[in-house]
Parts: C-alpha cells; sequence; structure tokens
C-alpha cells in the first residue's frame, strides 16, 4: 500500500509544551487521531499569538488551512508530557506549510509528525491574496 510520508523540515519557530488530557483519549485509552490535528492547531495559534497575530491577521492577512498530513508515530497515554517542535517552509506567493513533530516527553518517543498547509486569504474579498511581503522576508531562506 502506498503510504504518504512527512519529513518535518524548515525554520522551527516555536515550542508547545504541554500534557495529555483525559479528553484528548479515544476509546483505545490513548490519543485520538483527530485530537492530534487539534493539537497542531493549538500550537500555531500559540505561537502566533506570542508574535501578537492570529489566524484572522496574520502579517495582516487571514490564513486558511488547505491541507493536512499526519504520521502517527507511537501512542500517547494520559498523563504523558508532550513538546511539539513548530516549523514553516515551503513559502510561495500565496501559501506556506507548518510542520509539527510532537515528541513525548515522557516515553522519549515521537508520537506523531505532520504539516498544514496554509494559505493567505482575503475575507473582504472572498478570495485568494498574495503572501505578505514582510512575511517572505522574515521565513523565506
Amino acid at each position: 500500500m502506498a503510504r504518504i510520508k512527512v519529513i518535518v523540515r524548515g525554520t522551527n519557530v516555536y515550542q508547545y509544551k504541554g500534557q495529555l488530557r483525559v479528553s484528548d483519549m479515544n476509546y483505545g485509552n490513548h490519543l485520538g487521531n483527530d485530537k492530534v490535528l487539534s493539537l497542531f492547531h493549538e500550537c500555531r495559534l500559540s505561537w502566533m499569538k506570542t508574535i501578537n497575530y492570529d489566524e484572522l491577521n496574520f502579517y495582516g492577512k487571514a490564513l486558511i488551512q488547505h491541507d493536512a498530513l499526519i504520521n502517527y508515530k507511537s501512542e500517547g497515554l494520559y498523563g504523558d508530557l508532550f513538546n511539539i517542535k513548530l516549523y514553516i517552509d515551503d513559502i510561495d506567493s500565496k501559501s506556506f506549510d507548518f510542520y509539527y513533530q510532537i515528541i513525548n516527553i515522557t516515553s522519549d518517543q515521537d508520537m506523531a509528525i505532520g504539516k498544514t498547509g496554509m494559505t493567505f486569504y482575503d475575507y473582504d474579498l472572498q478570495k485568494i491574496t498574495d503572501a505578505p511581503i514582510p512575511f517572505i522576508e522574515k521565513f523565506r531562506v
């Protein structure tokens, strides 16, 4: 069976630490697959808050998520401590990718790696827009 493999890359911009909650668990008593995407979202919003932005105002433009990929590596259990490393890469004229690595601090293993593709969007015009120049200048290497 063909598999899509995520390779985490880019500029490391942030680390988010937390502890798995009971609400993160599924019926198998480990981290639910749907909760991984929520942890990615929490991580990137936490980072944006530290630089005084959010998804409706990121360098003066809104962001919409156009895709998501996740590779699950090991289980996470209730109470496990984790660290999410956040990276930015693949910047083009209208979009970029966030990459994530969730490390289970308790077991010292990767729980998941993934990416979310983000596109700059103008809600007033209801259309995709160009990436802001200050964003490109700061993160394109």
